[in-house]
């Protein structure tokens, strides 16, 4: 989906399985990172320094904000929830002029800082975090919250300021990580079987038409693949075999192309 004010070609980094929405406003791109499996809701607004991990959701109506001098980082499975303002700058709202339209001399004395959500943390609808504030791991906040100081690590906080309310299940959520990526492991296992049973099958014709040296070639990464499957299910047999089939073939691509 085309953006409206932004191209993905001029952020900073950009991985796979990235969708922003169509009215996400970025104002400077070139220092947005973004990793693989994030989804940006629309109508959120960035105007700071942003690093997004994999497997983040920034929910409709966000704010992150401070300027280009500012940090947030949003680490693994961090979310945030609608309408939430992640405030990396703050003018202090005592002394000089806080709007940007005036020379430095004459502003108001900001703090301009960083917010960093580790993995696992969540910020609750319609809730402000302020400059210098880290969630650490597993660190929640309920709706309608004030953030000024760190979270400490698998707590649910909530209120006027923040305060720590109960403990989170930890092991329940490493658990659910766990399953989840042992799952997507296993998805990938079945393609890249699938490609092996391709490779072999192309290799037994190489070998029974005698097309020198295309069996050497599709046989590698035949090796490779099943050398990576057996490391997942720690079968070194299988491994060790793969292994020194794969020493083999690469000799024999070396003596093809270099006579060594």
């Amino acid at each position: 989906m085309e953006n409206l004010f932004f191209d993905k070609k001029d952020l900073k980094k950009c991985g796979s399985n990235v969708i922003i929405g169509k009215t996400v406003r970025i104002r400077y791109p070139h220092l947005v990172e973004i990793g693989d499996n994030v989804i940006i809701d629309d109508f959120t607004y960035i105007s700071t320094s942003l690093k997004i991990h994999s497997y983040v959701h920034i929910s409709s109506g966000c704010k992150l904000i401070g300027g280009p001098d500012s940090y947030v980082e949003m680490q693994n499975f961090s979310t945030l929830s609608p309408n939430v303002v992640l405030s990396a700058g703050s003018d202090d709202y005592l002394s000089g002029i806080a709007t940007p339209l005036v020379d430095k001399k004459y502003k108001a004395n900001s703090e301009i800082g960083s917010i960093i959500l580790k993995e696992h943390t969540i910020v609750g609808s319609n809730s402000t975090v302020l400059p210098n504030v880290t969630f650490n791991t597993g660190a929640t906040v309920g709706a309608n919250s004030l953030i000024k100081e760190d979270l400490e690590e698998w707590t649910l906080n909530v209120g006027i300021p923040s305060r720590k309310i109960k403990n989170r299940n930890k092991a329940e959520v490493i658990k659910a990580e766990k399953d989840f990526f042992k799952e997507e492991s296993s998805k990938n296992e079945k393609i890249l079987k699938n490609i092996a049973l391709m490779l072999g099958i192309l290799s037994a014709i190489a070998i029974i038409f005698d097309w020198y040296p295309l069996t050497m070639f599709l046989s590698f990464p035949f090796c490779l693949i099943w050398i990576y499957c057996a490391w997942l299910h720690t079968e070194p047999q299988l491994k060790w075999v793969n292994l020194i089939f794969l020493l083999i073939y690469s000799y024999g691509i070396a003596l093809y192309f270099f006579g060594v």
